[in-house]
Formats: C-alpha cells, structure tokens, sequence
C-alpha cells in the first residue's frame, strides 16, 4: 500500500492532532488494530 499527502495538510494535521501522516499511515499495517463503526453515523 502506498500513501500520498499534501505536506501543507500534512503540517496542519500534526499541529492540530500532534500526529503525522507519516506516522499515522502505521495503523494500516497494525496487526492488532481494531476498527469500530460510529452507531450515530449521519453521513
């Protein structure tokens, strides 16, 4: 799997949340993650 970004988003990502893409792209390759559907999804 490959991942792309715009780096400006990237930045603004990382100040807001204080995690990057780079970074973030790593629970796609986590074995034990978990995912969970929202109830409440209204979109």
């Amino acid at each position: 799997m490959t991942f792309e970004w715009d780096e400006a988003k990237n930045l603004k990502n990382t100040e807001k949340h204080h995690i990057s893409f780079e970074d973030a792209q790593n629970a796609f390759y986590d074995k034990g993650r978990e995912i969970y559907e929202e109830k409440n999804n209204l979109h």
